[in-house]
């Protein structure tokens, strides 16, 4: 397992990441932005995502994930907890080098929430490079929060039912 040592910094580090992120506050002139088109964001999962992971069993998650916030650090990590459907909704909660990850899909959308010491935060999930086989997911896909692009997410969990 891999972790940087930010880990009581993260809220105010991610605070200051999204602030940064958010782009030119109203009370800026029209000439300091950048004369070129902002960089479009990626489609959100959505419901072929929520789709794709419906297959998945119910029962204990085993695997590895890789949870990275843009100037915060990194989370390198084994992960053990559940996988559960229930409906249209699929929910991986797992444990990762001490921090709690939800990954919750459904027609709606696909979010994440980490909860670790002094860090609790929910981002959407972009549409990204997503797999079921058999039992096993793989997802590669970048993080979205206020508008912005604010990291990546990498899981690959087994659902054991």
């Amino acid at each position: 397992m891999t972790r940087t040592p930010l880990r009581r910094t993260w809220p105010a580090a991610l605070a200051l990441a999204v602030a940064a992120l958010a782009g030119c506050t109203a009370g800026e002139a029209e000439s300091t932005r950048p004369s070129s088109s902002p960089v479009p964001l990626p489609p959100l999962a959505g419901a072929s995502e929520a789709a794709t992971v419906a297959g998945l069993p119910d029962g204990p998650a085993s695997g590895t994930v890789v949870l990275t916030y843009s100037g915060l650090g990194e989370l390198r990590s084994p992960l053990t907890g559940t996988c559960t459907s229930e409906g249209d909704r699929t929910v991986v909660a797992a444990e990762a080098g001490g921090a709690s990850v939800v990954l919750t899909f459904d027609p709606a959308g696909a979010e994440v929430a980490v909860r670790d010491v002094g860090l609790e935060t929910t981002s959407s999930v972009a549409a990204g490079d997503l797999a079921v086989e058999g039992a096993v997911l793989h997802l590669a896909a970048d993080l979205v929060a206020a508008g912005q692009v604010v990291g990546t997410l990498v899981m690959d969990a087994t659902c054991s039912g």
